[in-house]
């Protein structure tokens, strides 16, 4: 796989959202999300990268606006639909063709996931942004996975074990 770039899209990160209904019936997207997706989707593209179609492990960095808070941000909006937001911009097709526009052939391609949300220092230079890195899928992990769900699968024996033996 050739090397991506760190993308850094320098605007506060905004999440998808289910679509809106209004009393007619009739649904609609929030024009924050709407303006979100037509800007980093432009910006990406003007980057010019070539598209990638192996499987990938995309880490996202999400930075909000300073508040008197410092740190780990752990209130709303989610992560989930922060990551949801960015891997649509980055893996997106030309609507009702088959124009693909993006860094990723198909965010179904993204086998890891790492995403941290973290609120702004006071400092002048560090702005609200998301910052993705595209790269190859660690094989350890998959190992580290393995490890675990072994690890689980024995504490439910020792578990099944205890409820028999009482």
């Amino acid at each position: 796989m050739k090397p991506i770039p760190i993308i850094t899209y320098p605007w506060a990160p905004v999440a998808a959202a289910r679509p809106r209904i209004t009393k007619t019936g009739r649904a609609y997207t929030a024009a924050i999300q709407k303006k979100y997706r037509a800007d980093m989707r432009a910006y990406i593209s003007s980057l010019r990268l070539d598209m990638i179609t192996d499987p990938v492990c995309v880490v996202i960095h999400f930075f909000f606006p300073h508040k008197k808070l410092r740190g780990w941000k752990s209130s709303r909006p989610d992560i989930d639909n922060l990551a949801k937001m960015t891997l649509d911009c980055i893996a997106w097709t030309e609507w009702g063709t088959k124009i693909k526009r993006g860094i990723l052939a198909d965010d179904s391609q993204v086998v890891q996931l790492i995403c941290t949300k973290k609120y702004c220092t006071s400092a002048i230079w560090d702005r609200p942004r998301t910052v993705v890195f595209v790269r190859e899928p660690d094989t350890d992990g998959h190992q580290e996975s393995e490890r675990h769900l072994r690890k689980i699968k024995q504490l439910r024996n020792e578990l099944d074990e205890l409820r028999r033996t009482k």
